[in-house]
């Protein structure tokens, strides 16, 4: 296969212009389309995000993905749920430059032990989030493939917490496979509440099980994350398969990323993870 070397050098330019120094990045982006910077909200490896506002004085987002891919499927998502106002409008500026609505309210993160009617109303918003995919998204199995292959090799976690992520992911692997748009990152700081509505931001927009997002939800709770699933799993109102497989899986996924990366919520993963060890499969 011949060699493209166009590519390879947009590519390069690309992650130069991205982590090299993402806020200059953000800041020619923004001139480019008369946008005026208010502050940087978070930034990362592979993305930088700042508060823009825009030419009539609207409150918006700038998001700049170095993986060009991932910001493709995120609008592709938030285009395909856009009708039903669940999740923030959306504009593609340049490859891997998003343009979003600015979402007020409170994150679940940060809400602490979630009440009853808060589980509610995610359930509801789960509910309605999962539609049968439509095109070309990325497949969650290949996800999840990748990364228990490097759950299996490290030896930041235990042995019996290995152990729970192969019983698991052989669990789901003789699982039939879903077709639905999920959110595929919808840990409690993506999920935004204001009275009695939910908005989703930041999706990787995945296409498969139902149950993964739910689970996701549960096991990135700050507290109570067995509760969070029941409450959920019930509020959800379908019967899953493989919810408590999924919740045991991103456990031991979630605990290895917090480890690998230093955050904070590693303390609480482990707790999760040492009860599951000592519960029977399935609880």
């Amino acid at each position: 296969m011949r060699f493209n070397w166009r590519r390879r050098r947009d590519v390069l330019r690309q992650w130069i212009r991205w982590r090299g120094n993402p806020r200059r990045a953000a800041c020619g982006i923004a001139k480019r389309h008369h946008l005026q910077i208010a502050k940087e909200l978070h930034g990362r490896s592979s993305a930088a995000v700042v508060q823009v506002v825009g030419p009539s004085g609207d409150t918006q987002v700038l998001k700049l993905e170095s993986r060009r891919g991932q910001a493709d499927s995120e609008y592709r998502a938030l285009s395909a749920w856009r009708s039903s106002e669940l999740v923030p409008a959306a504009q593609l500026l340049e490859p891997g430059v998003l343009l979003l609505e600015y979402v007020y309210g409170s994150r679940l993160s940060a809400r602490g032990r979630p009440a009853t009617a808060e589980l509610q109303t995610v359930a509801t918003l789960l509910r309605n989030l999962h539609i049968r995919a439509e095109g070309d998204y990325p497949d969650l199995w290949r996800h999840v493939e990748k990364h228990h292959s490097t759950i299996a090799a490290t030896r930041r976690l235990s042995a019996p917490a290995r152990a729970i992520a192969d019983e698991a992911h052989h669990a789901l692997a003789e699982l039939p496979r879903e077709r639905f748009l999920l959110h595929g990152d919808l840990h409690a700081a993506n999920i935004i509440l204001t009275n009695d509505r939910a908005t989703v931001i930041d999706p990787y927009g995945l296409v498969g099980d139902r149950a993964y997002d739910i689970a996701f939800v549960a096991v990135t709770s700050p507290a109570d994350q067995e509760r969070v699933l029941a409450a959920l799993g019930h509020c959800y109102g379908v019967a899953l398969n493989g919810l408590t497989a999924w919740f045991r899986w991103l456990a031991v996924y979630r605990l290895d990323n917090a480890m690998r990366n230093g955050l904070p919520t590693t303390p609480t993963l482990q707790a999760l993870v040492e009860r599951l060890i000592h519960q029977p499969f399935p609880p």
